[in-house]
């Protein structure tokens, strides 16, 4: 007849704090030595990054707003229609490409050198370009916040300065374009008020 057989199972306790302890005491080196490593790294390159500044301006354009009374809703739209078509002008290829080449700037003379210049224009208006406008108040009024990056703080101020400049000249455009739907709406309207009096004249005749 066999002998019977002792079976002794032996249950592992759960790790406790202690335990923990103990091993990050024992493997410390391979946390200290990667956690050194990413330190120095970020340094490094931090150090050889080149700089990047920032230059932002604000500004705000009023088009003139003119009475529903005096001239219909589409005419006032079509202006706000002009003034967020602004954004799409200035940033235009031709635009860019001549703010880019223009003498006193003369930007990305590496990438200019190197790629095509629709790609040079593309990564400016993508990438260093930022350009929101927002409607503030009432009234039809509009805040323009614009930024550019560049690594030389002089011309990064000076693209900033040019890109107002470009939104000053389209905004005397839209007032000059408003002003012309204007007169040519009262003109129109003075013109139907005259031929409706000369008629009831010629009825009371």
């Amino acid at each position: 007849m066999a002998a019977a057989q002792n079976f002794i199972s032996v249950t592992r306790r759960p790790p406790d704090v202690e335990d923990y302890i103990d091993m990050l005491r024992r493997y410390r080196s391979w946390l200290i030595g990667p956690m050194f490593l990413g330190l120095v790294a970020a340094v490094v390159v931090a150090f050889l990054w080149p700089d990047t500044y920032v230059s932002t301006a604000v500004m705000r354009i009023t088009p003139p707003t003119i009475s529903d009374r005096l001239v219909p809703t589409i005419a006032n739209m079509q202006i706000q229609q002009r003034l967020q078509q602004m954004q799409q002008e200035i940033l235009s290829r031709d635009s860019l490409s001549a703010l880019i080449k223009k003498p006193t700037l003369l930007l990305y003379p590496k990438e200019v050198a190197r790629y095509p210049m629709e790609d040079v224009v593309q990564d400016m208006r993508n990438k260093y370009i930022r350009l929101q406008a927002t409607e503030v108040g009432r009234g039809g009024a509009y805040a323009f916040t614009i930024s550019f990056s560049y690594p030389d703080r002089f011309k990064a101020q000076a693209v900033v300065r040019e890109l107002v400049t470009m939104f000053t000249d389209q905004n005397i455009r839209v007032q000059h374009d408003n002003a012309i739907i204007t007169s040519e709406f009262i003109g129109d309207e003075m013109k139907q008020a005259k031929e409706r009096m000369d008629t009831l004249e010629q009825g009371v005749m």
